[in-house]
C-alpha cells in the first residue's frame, strides 16, 4: 500500500476512535435526568456516572505508555477501542445505577488507553513532516462530536430511548477497529522501563479515595462517614505517593515538570481554576434547562450547540489572536469574559428570550476555546524536550482529575443548597442553580489573579507576539 494511503487510513482510524470518545463524553449530559428517573435516583446523584468514568480514565493514564511499549501500540489501540465499544453496549443495557457505574468504569479504563496510545500510533505513522497536516484534519473531525453531542443525546432521549445515547458509539467504534486491524502498520514494541507498581497503586488509591469521597458527599443516599473515610484514605495515599515519587528512579508520574513556574500556573493555578469552572458548565446547564426552565432534553442539547459551536468556529482564529495580544492578555481577558457569560446564565428564567441564552452560551464557548488552547500550549514553554512525555502525562492526569472534581463539587453545591432549605434529596430549584453558577463564575475571576503572575512576554516564542 502507498505510504500516503496508509497514513490517511491510520488517521481515519484515529479520528473514528476519538470521535466516539468525544461523543460519549458529551451525549450523557442531556440524558442524566431521564436516566435518574429510570434508575430511581435524584438527577444530581447521576453525577457518579460521569465521575467514575473520569476517575478510571485518570487512573489508567499513567500505565498507557508502559502497556504500549510492552505489548505493541497497535495491539493496545485496537483492544482499547474494541473495549470502549463493548462498554458502550453495556451502558445501554444496564438496568440499575450500580450496573451503569460498573460499565462506566470499564469504559473510562478503555478511554485511558485509547486516546494517548492512539495519538502515539498516529504520530509514529505520520512522521514529523506530515504530522501537522494529519492532526489538523483529525482535529476538525473530532471537534464535531462535542459540538453536536448534547443535541444528539437529547434527540435520543426525547424521541428514542436513552440507551441509544450509548448505542450510537458502536458504528464508529467498529469502523475504527476494522481500520486498525486492516490498515494500521505494525509498530515495533519498545523495551519498556520498569513499571512502578507501587506508584501506580498509590496513585489509583489516592484518586479513587478523594473523588469517590467527594461524589458520595454530594449524594443524599450515601453515608457521610463512608465519604469521609474515602477522603481520608485518598489523602493518606496521596501523601505516601509524594514520598514515593521523590525516591523512585522510574516513577509512574514525574513531578519534574512542576519545577517550571508557567507549568505550575497552567496545571495547578489559574489553569486548574478555569478547568473546574468550565467543565462544570456542561453538567449544570442541561440540568437547569430541563429541571427548572421547562426544556426537553433535545431542546437543552440544541441550546448547548451554541456553547460548543462557538468554540469550534473561533478555533481557526486563535493563533492570530494569540500572536496579536499574547498569552497573558488573552487568558486574563477570556477568563473575565467567561465569568461574565456564566453570571448571565445565573440570571436565566423560563421567560428569558432564546437569543439572550444563545448569546451568553456563545460568549462562554468562544472564551473557553481561547482559554483552553492558550493554557494547553503555554504549559510547554519552559519544559525541556526530554520532559515532554512526562509533562503530557501529568497534564492529562490533572485534566481528568479537575474535570471529575468539577462534577463532584457542583453536585455537592446543588444538594447542599437544597438541604439548607429543607429539600435534601429533592431536585434543585432555580435559586440553587443560580447560586452554584455564581460560585462557578467566581472561580473564573479567581483565575485572573493567578494568570497575572505570568510575564507579559510569556510564551512569545510560541505565539509570535511582540510587545509594542
Amino acid at each position: 500500500m502507498a505510504e500516503g494511503k496508509a497514513i490517511a487510513l491510520t488517521a481515519a482510524a484515529f479520528a473514528a476512535a476519538m470521535f466516539m470518545g468525544q461523543l460519549d463524553a458529551t451525549v450523557i449530559h442531556t440524558a442524566l435526568p431521564t436516566l435518574a428517573g429510570d434508575f430511581g435516583v435524584a438527577p444530581v446523584d447521576m453525577s457518579i456516572g460521569i465521575t467514575v468514568y473520569l476517575l478510571a480514565h485518570a487512573a489508567g493514564l499513567p500505565a498507557s505508555a508502559w502497556l504500549a511499549d510492552r505489548f505493541g501500540a497497535k495491539r493496545i489501540f485496537a483492544v482499547s477501542v474494541l473495549g470502549f465499544t463493548f462498554a458502550s453496549l453495556l451502558c445501554g443495557l444496564t438496568q440499575s445505577l450500580e450496573q451503569f457505574v460498573a460499565a462506566r468504569i470499564f469504559q473510562g479504563a478503555c478511554a485511558a488507553l485509547m486516546m494517548p496510545v492512539g495519538s502515539a500510533v498516529l504520530i509514529r505513522s505520520a512522521g514529523k513532516k506530515k504530522l501537522v497536516q494529519v492532526m489538523s484534519l483529525t482535529a476538525s473531525v473530532v471537534l464535531i462530536a462535542p459540538t453536536f453531542g448534547p443535541a444528539i443525546g437529547g434527540f435520543c432521549v426525547t424521541y428514542l430511548t436513552w440507551p441509544w445515547a450509548f448505542f450510537i458509539n458502536i458504528p464508529p467504534g467498529l469502523l475504527s477497529v476494522y481500520l486498525i486491524i486492516r490498515y494500521v502498520p505494525e509498530l515495533d514494541a519498545q523495551e519498556p522501563r520498569p513499571f512502578d507498581t507501587r506508584g501506580f497503586v498509590l496513585a489509583a488509591l489516592a484518586m479513587t479515595g478523594i473523588l469517590l469521597g467527594l461524589d458520595r458527599i454530594s449524594s443524599a443516599s450515601s453515608s457521610l462517614a463512608f465519604a469521609l473515610a474515602c477522603l481520608a484514605v485518598g489523602a493518606a495515599a496521596g501523601i505516601l505517593l509524594l514520598f514515593h515519587l521523590r525516591g523512585n528512579p522510574h516513577p509512574i508520574l514525574s513531578a519534574e515538570p512542576l519545577q517550571s513556574r508557567i507549568y505550575r500556573i497552567a496545571v495547578l493555578g489559574g489553569g486548574a481554576s478555569i478547568r473546574i469552572a468550565l467543565r462544570a458548565l456542561p453538567f449544570i446547564l442541561p440540568l437547569m434547562f430541563q429541571l427548572t426552565m421547562g426544556m426537553s432534553a433535545f431542546a437543552a442539547g440544541m441550546a448547548l450547540i451554541m456553547l460548543n459551536g462557538s468554540d469550534l468556529v473561533i478555533k481557526p482564529f486563535i493563533r492570530k489572536i494569540l500572536a496579536r495580544f499574547g498569552y497573558r492578555s488573552n487568558v486574563i481577558a477570556t477568563s473575565i469574559a467567561a465569568a461574565i457569560g456564566t453570571a448571565l446564565c445565573a440570571a436565566f428564567t423560563p421567560e428569558t428570550p432564546v437569543w439572550v441564552i444563545l448569546a451568553s452560551l456563545a460568549l462562554i464557548g468562544a472564551s473557553r476555546s481561547i482559554l483552553f488552547t492558550g493554557v494547553q500550549t503555554l504549559l510547554y514553554t519552559e519544559i525541556p524536550e526530554e520532559q515532554t512525555i512526562q509533562a503530557t502525562v501529568l497534564w492529562n492526569v490533572f485534566q481528568q482529575l479537575t474535570s471529575a472534581i468539577a462534577i463532584s463539587l457542583t453536585a455537592i453545591m446543588l444538594n447542599w443548597l437544597a438541604a439548607m432549605h429543607g429539600r435534601w434529596g429533592d431536585a434543585p430549584n432555580l435559586a440553587d442553580f443560580r447560586i452554584a453558577l455564581l460560585v462557578i463564575a467566581s472561580l473564573l475571576v479567581l483565575a485572573v489573579f493567578s494568570f497575572r503572575r505570568l510575564d507579559h512576554d510569556a510564551g512569545a516564542e510560541l505565539s509570535g507576539h511582540k510587545r509594542t
